[in-house]
C-alpha cells in the first residue's frame, strides 16, 4: 500500500471523526453520514469520496458505477481499480471488511492491524 495512503487511513481511523458502521461503506440519513466501515473511511480520506458530500453523491447520475462494485441489492465495495490506486490488495481489503463487519473489530483494532500487517509498497 502507498505509504501516504496508509498513514492518512490509520490517522483517520483513530481520529474519532468517523463513527463506525457495518455492512456498508457509508450509512447515510438524509444528506448526513451516520457511520463508515473501515473501507468507507479509506474512501472518504484518500479518494474517491474525498470532497464529496452525501448530497454531491446523490446528484451524480451513477456514482456506484465508477466508485463502487456490487448491485443495489448487494453490499457495496470499493472497486478493484480504486483499491489498486491505493496499492491495497483486494484480499487484504476483504479481510479488513470482514473484521469490521462480521467480527465487529473497533477502528483502533483495525488501525493497529493495518499498521502491523499491511505492507508499504512503492
Amino acid at each position: 500500500m502507498r505509504a501516504d495512503v496508509k498513514a492518512k487511513w490509520v490517522e483517520a481511523l483513530r481520529s474519532g471523526e468517523y463513527p463506525q458502521a457495518q455492512n456498508a461503506l457509508v450509512v447515510y440519513s438524509e444528506h448526513e453520514p451516520l457511520g463508515y466501515c473501515c473501507l468507507g473511511v479509506l474512501g472518504a480520506v484518500c479518494g474517491p469520496l474525498v470532497g464529496l458530500t452525501a448530497e454531491d453523491i446523490g446528484m451524480l447520475e451513477n456514482p456506484e458505477d465508477e466508485l463502487l462494485s456490487g448491485t443495489a441489492s448487494e453490499s457495496r465495495d470499493l472497486t478493484t481499480g480504486v483499491l489498486k490506486r491505493f496499492g491495497l490488495d483486494p484480499g487484504v481489503a476483504s479481510e479488513l471488511m470482514n473484521d469490521n463487519d462480521s467480527e465487529e473489530a473497533s477502528f483502533e483494532d483495525l488501525a493497529n492491524k493495518i499498521e502491523a500487517e499491511v505492507e508499504v509498497t512503492g
